[in-house]
């Protein structure tokens, strides 16, 4: 140890080739500065003795770390075990929920994940959100449902009546008919702005007076109106492979999607056609519902990456505690716009619920790859959001380092 160095004489000093021998046996070590205050010359003898009082000295002190990539990924591993254990019981725990809440600044930057998640949006006016949506929030710290969605919920709410009535008469049509009300319950969910919305709930009203006729026996026309219905259904289902294939990925089902379009409307102008002699106010809702399906334009709709266990279309998000960031089509989008978004998160992993919540756009990018890259950020903020929005990302976190470590360690 160091007070072996008093049997050194005073007058010790090690010459330039010592302390560059000295340096590559203690790549640490700083010669000079620990040997500045010897100052006369010693014997080889006396060389050993230094050197071995140095390696001593500097034994009984730290060395410094070096922090590799691994030991920042095991940092982090750790933090985002830990954070999701809190966050399983957190979920009856008001106190740890708000000690999840408790991250600063520099933790909110690495609080944040690519998920892929229900999530539905619409740009809404700021007329709407002063008048409808933020005196709600003044009262409930919560977003209730904007009118026309109330409105849209009422008529939804109306059909189930009518399809019982024709499961009773074993009507053939009952199944085209649910099909499609899901199918318009689907679009008025996905519309991007108010005008749309609007435009999918008419068209929902005119499908409910047509459903009420239906519900009613027609056995005269009962085959005509089947074949009507089958071709409604059809030509949707090809109206959203011909607006949303990939023209290089998925030509040939773009090119039969569009052929398949040019003998549905053929086939159906002749069938409306001829059920007009017998039923025209029957015929012309038909033509009239057909002309609605004519101009709807699904090219700016967004393809869902997946679907949830519970049947619901998963879109891939950056999921923050403060905000949200996704691609879109919908090129219109601008920075400063408000947008109504109902996410959809899982505190336990089994299944989604929605939070209604507002976002203000603070970042357009693009479009790259015919798409925008938009960014919100949510003020204010619901209190359901802030409840469930730690939970859900610390238990995204935890799964997912529960992955790559897995990966790294069976790599090892």
């Amino acid at each position: 140890m160091i007070p072996k160095l008093k049997r050194i004489r005073k007058e010790v000093k090690v010459d330039e080739l010592v302390k560059q021998k000295l340096a590559k046996v203690i790549p640490k070590l700083k010669a000079p500065s620990i040997l500045k205050n010897i100052k006369s010359k010693v014997k080889k003898a006396d060389v050993n003795i230094v050197k071995t009082a140095t390696i001593e000295s500097v034994s009984s002190q730290p060395e410094p770390q070096e922090h590799t990539v691994e030991d920042k990924f095991d940092a982090l591993l750790k933090k985002g075990l830990n954070l999701a254990s809190n966050a399983d019981k957190a979920v009856n725990n008001p106190k740890l929920q708000e000690k999840l809440k408790e991250n600063t600044s520099s933790d909110r930057k690495d609080f944040r994940i690519n998920d892929r998640i229900p999530f539905v949006w619409s740009v809404v006016s700021e007329e709407t959100y002063k008048k409808e949506c933020l005196p709600h929030f003044e009262t409930n710290r919560e977003f209730g449902l904007r009118t026309r969605i109330k409105q849209q919920q009422l008529l939804l709410k109306e059909f189930p009546q009518y399809f019982k009535e024709m499961q009773k008469t074993r009507s053939k049509a009952r199944k085209y008919l649910v099909w499609i009300y899901h199918k318009l319950s689907w679009l008025f969910l996905r519309a991007g702005n108010e005008n749309e919305e609007e435009y999918f709930q008419g068209v929902t009203a005119l499908f409910l007076d047509i459903t009420k006729i239906l519900s009613k026996p027609m056995a005269k026309d009962a085959r005509q109106i089947v074949q009507i219905l089958s071709q409604f259904k059809a030509q949707i289902e090809n109206q959203i492979i011909r607006d949303q294939a990939d023209p290089i990925m998925e030509e040939a089902n773009l090119a039969a999607a569009k052929e398949a379009l040019e003998t549905i409307e053929k086939a159906n102008n002749k069938i409306i056609a001829e059920l007009n002699e017998s039923n025209p106010i029957l015929s012309e809702k038909l033509k009239l519902f057909k002309g609605f399906i004519d101009d709807i334009d699904l090219t700016m709709l967004d393809r869902p990456a997946g679907v949830s266990d519970d049947g619901k279309d998963l879109y891939t998000v950056n999921l923050s505690l403060t905000g949200l960031a996704f691609r879109t089509h919908r090129k219109y989008i601008k920075k400063g716009d408000l947008l109504e978004m109902r996410i959809f998160l899982s505190t336990g992993g089994e299944r989604f619920d929605p939070v209604n919540c507002f976002g203000r756009v603070v970042f357009v990018q693009g479009p790259q790859d015919d798409k925008l890259k938009i960014a919100t950020h949510i003020d204010p903020m619901p209190q359901t959001f802030k409840q469930k929005i730690n939970i859900h990302v610390a238990r995204r976190q935890r799964e997912k380092l529960a992955e790559l470590a897995a990966l790294k360690y069976d790599a090892e």
